[in-house]
């Protein structure tokens, strides 16, 4: 198995790295000017990739051959998010849109109209449900069975990411970070029912069961353990300096039966954490400071803006090894054909000319006879 990173920068440039299952090396995939302004949304499904940014259009890329296949202009603005459920993709833009598409055939199903430049949508684990968050501070809901809008509500905050808690399937608070701040919602009283407060700008979050991990401007990663039983708790679990510069990005991927954490920073610097989830059990103090080492680090020079991580199985040698399987029995019947014809041709031949030579010594014992 392998670890599959890629990464848009500031200058419209896509780097691709691979690492081993075990982090000891790394290997540079590709690197290439994908676009000639920042890369500011990158979303991977499968051997598929889609970047985004000021361009106003979606680039969708094979991994796998590592080629363009096309592109999706049915924006007028720049994309800001790009997420994906099953096989569908989502894609918004300031134009105030939401486009969803069929991945493959890469054609359009249907337009969500915000009114207002889209910051950020989520989609619900059961793909049924789609919250989108624009610039005039609204929350919309829609019901993706049906394509129709369902809830419409106004806040007082910004609203910078959305995540949904549920329990058993049921949808019972939304979770957005908001500049300094994360808010609570009840779905049922439509409240603020829990605000966590920082001093810093937060960067990026990540809702992992009940755990969730902020990232601020000061390069600084919190875990933060919720409780949402009969009232709303959170606790920071463990606080350490993960980068010297602002935190762009966080991602979680499972590998080999465990989690582990990646993070991207302006610094160009990407990041991957060992066993977070359990880092309050390692240490006595909180604020872990430099205690926590990362067990790998690229270091890429480039100003970094989003990131993707995919675990992907290794296909060059099974697929070097279908390929010369193919070829083989396709070229040698072809070459016994070639030598059966020439053989046959032989004896034709041979035929052709001894009967000549009978004519020949025919019609000159007729002129002898003359």
């Amino acid at each position: 198995m392998e670890i599959n990173i890629n990464v848009g920068t500031y200058d419209g440039k896509l780097l691709g790295f691979s690492l081993n299952d075990q982090f000891s090396s790394n290997n540079t995939l590709y690197s290439f000017p994908a676009s000639t302004s920042l890369i500011k949304a990158i979303y991977q499904n499968g051997r598929y990739l889609f970047i985004g940014g000021s361009e106003e259009l979606v680039k969708v890329y094979d991994v796998r051959r590592r080629v363009e296949l096309t592109l999706l202009e049915q924006h007028n603005g720049t994309i800001s998010q790009i997420a994906g459920h099953s096989n569908f993709l989502f894609t918004s833009a300031e134009d105030g849109k939401v486009n969803l598409w069929r991945n493959k055939q890469w054609a359009i199903l249907n337009t969500f109209q915000c009114g207002n430049p889209v910051i950020c949508i989520a989609i619900h684990e059961s793909g049924k449900i789609m919250a989108c968050a624009t610039k005039d501070q609204k929350l919309h809901l829609y019901n993706l069975m049906n394509l129709k809008r369902i809830a419409l509500k106004k806040f007082h905050f910004n609203i910078d990411k959305i995540h949904f808690i549920s329990k058993e399937n049921e949808i019972q608070y939304l979770l957005f970070q908001s500049d300094r701040k994360c808010y609570i919602v009840d779905c049922d009283t439509n409240k603020v029912a829990h605000t966590i407060d920082l001093t810093v700008q937060i960067t990026d979050s990540i809702l992992n069961q009940e755990s969730l991990i902020l990232s601020d401007a000061n390069g600084i990663i919190y875990m933060i353990k919720l409780t949402v039983e009969n009232q709303v708790q959170s606790k920071i679990i463990v606080k350490f300096i993960a980068h010297q510069k602002r935190i762009k990005q966080l991602q979680l991927f499972d590998l080999n039966d465990q989690t582990y954490l990646a993070s991207i920073s302006s610094d160009g610097d990407i990041k991957i954490w060992d066993c977070l989830l359990y880092a309050n059990e390692q240490y006595d103090d909180i604020d872990l400071k430099n205690k926590l080492k990362p067990i790998y680090i690229i270091r890429t020079n480039q100003r970094l803006t989003c990131f993707c991580v995919s675990i992907v199985q290794k296909r060059e040698n099974e697929e070097n090894q279908q390929q010369i399987q193919v070829q083989k029995p396709s070229v040698l019947p072809i070459a016994k054909q070639i030598k059966k014809q020439l053989i046959n041709k032989k004896p034709k031949q041979f035929h052709q000319k001894v009967q000549t030579q009978k004519i020949q010594k025919n019609i000159q014992k007729k002129k002898s006879n003359l």
